[in-house]
């Protein structure tokens, strides 16, 4: 192998370059000197470079490596390696740029892909020939990373998103239209409550725990995907522990978590659902939970009920929808809920359907 510059030993071969069209050699150090040393009287280390197609002057990239004259192939350019590395550090920042521009593209290197043939294995987020087929993955891996993020749907079913934690605002949905672009709806439950201790030898029975309010949720769509049933239940609380005697009551249950937070702008929805969990056996002193709270704004829904749970010592307060330029079925929030309708027009909602205790 020839020796190159600087005790770097390398070639490359004109018949096997791994750029088409770009033949190169690096030149014999001891003869690219003495070449040099005719030149210019002073012996310096360089490269001699011979390229039959200015390959880079396609990007209109200004390197002298590639700047000669084609027609004379047996004529190559020679530059220092300090030359050659500040030539390759100029054509690295310009591939950034480059990346950076496609990048700012709608969707691409931002948004989520989720088609009826895609693989949920090889899905990348950003890549929209690498798509997902759930939207559940879709979610998790848009949630896993920072920025906001589009879920893009092609026409199909793509099951539905379960939730363990808040949806954040970030995360928006769009699809091919709400006739042929299907979420099969989302659930975001509240934690259940842990269950009581049982009495022991050593130590009483405990009550049960309270159970974690539904999630959160605050999506913007384009109007053109159906999100299915939205269901923020509350969780439910635990189960009382049992004391050795079986003749003395078990400890109370723990309170039921409260229905989730919606606030949706621009959906398409089947039902929305945010009631209190119930409480766990035997059941609590104090009133159930309260009915969650949605919020919605040029929405089209079903049946929206944010009633309070029901227990035997008292049920819990119903909760608040505020709809704004919606259309509705039915709204229930009993009891003693609060509902505020801001209709686009006369007769948008069907006011007459609302449920407040």
């Amino acid at each position: 192998m020839p020796s190159g510059v600087g005790g770097l030993h390398s070639s490359v071969d004109e018949e096997h370059s791994p750029v088409a069209g770009l033949h190169s050699v690096v030149g014999n150090r001891d003869s690219a000197m003495r070449e040099r040393q005719t030149s210019d009287g002073e012996c310096k280390p360089v490269i001699v470079v011979r390229n039959r197609f200015p390959f880079f002057l396609l990007f209109d990239i200004p390197i002298a490596i590639m700047a000669f004259d084609p027609s004379k192939p047996a004529f190559g350019t020679e530059i220092t390696s300090a030359e050659l590395r500040d030539q390759f550090t100029t054509l690295k920042a310009l591939i950034d740029e480059l990346q950076t521009r496609l990048n700012a593209l709608p969707g691409i290197g931002t948004d989520a892909f989720v088609m009826s043939g895609g693989d949920d294995a090889t899905g990348v987020v950003g890549d929209p020939s690498r798509p997902f087929a759930t939207a559940q993955a879709a979610f998790n891996a848009a949630l896993a990373l920072p920025g906001d993020r589009v879920l893009r749907f092609g026409p199909g079913y793509f099951g539905g998103i379960i939730l363990g934690a808040d949806w954040p605002e970030r995360i928006r949905l769009a699809g091919a239209g709400a006739t042929v672009s299907f979420l099969c709806g989302i659930t975001g439950t509240g934690t259940p409550g842990a269950p009581g201790a049982n009495e022991t030898s050593g130590s009483p029975a405990t009550p049960g725990g309270d159970g974690g309010n539904g999630w959160s949720v605050r999506v913007t769509t384009d109007g053109a995907i159906d999100l299915g049933p939205i269901n923020l239940y509350g969780g439910q609380g635990g189960q009382g522990g049992q004391n050795l005697d079986y003749t003395v009551p078990p400890q109370s249950g723990g309170r039921g978590g409260n229905g989730g937070t919606l606030e949706l702008t621009g959906c398409v929805m089947d039902t929305v659902n945010a009631p209190g969990g119930p409480a766990g056996a035997p059941g609590i002193a104090g009133a159930g939970a309260s009915g969650g709270s949605v919020s919605l704004l040029d929405c089209t829904v079903g049946a929206i009920a944010v009633d309070g749970a029901y227990e035997a010592s008292g049920t819990g307060p119903g909760g608040t929808v505020t709809l704004t330029r919606c259309l509705f079925a039915s709204v229930s929030a009993s009891p003693g809920g609060t509902f505020n309708d801001t209709p686009t027009a006369p007769g948008s909602g069907v006011s007459s359907n609302v449920v407040r205790g």
